[in-house]
């Protein structure tokens, strides 16, 4: 699966959600998923893992945006580099923040799934000096790309066939 470099904004989280729609799929029993689900207070995740009792359920967030990222990337000009690095940075703690707001006591389990669509962007998230994964953790939000998601899932596929 492809994700074209050209897509920016709504259309990148457009296509980020549908790599993510067709790795559960193909990986999980239907029975094990729903996508676009609703939760009691009215927030829509773009997937959750149904893995047993609802303290059990994994939400999973594929809105997250690059646009930022790919302006830092394009640009030779120092300055919007360094305004576009800034910028990106801030679209990952709000990102953060917003994936968080998924876990629902009593609805979910009490981690959540940031799922970023690009691997190379994933790498540089996690290679940032502002340690990223850390603050993700302190909100129980794990952040994944198209590989650790799908080795998350083939393990959940696994605990669910014994």
């Amino acid at each position: 699966y492809e994700i074209a470099s050209c897509l920016v904004g709504s259309e990148m989280c457009i296509r980020d959600r549908e790599y993510l729609e067709d790795l559960v799929s193909d990986t999980m029993a239907k029975q094990h998923y729903k996508f676009q689900y609703t939760f009691e207070n009215g927030s829509r995740v773009d997937c959750l893992l149904t893995l047993g009792s609802s303290d059990q359920s994994i939400p999973i967030d594929s809105k997250f945006s690059w646009e930022n990222y790919k302006k830092m990337s394009e640009t030779n000009d120092e300055t919007q580099k360094k305004q576009f690095a800034k910028d990106f940075a801030q679209d990952i703690t709000n990102h953060i923040n917003k994936v968080s707001q998924y876990i629902n006591e009593g609805e979910t389990s009490p981690i959540a799934y940031m799922f970023i669509g690009s691997s190379g962007v994933f790498e540089a998230i996690q290679k940032s000096e502002r340690n990223f994964v850390k603050q993700a953790r302190v909100k129980n939000v794990i952040m994944v790309d198209p590989d650790t998601l799908f080795s998350h899932l083939r393990n959940y596929k696994l605990i669910m066939q014994k």
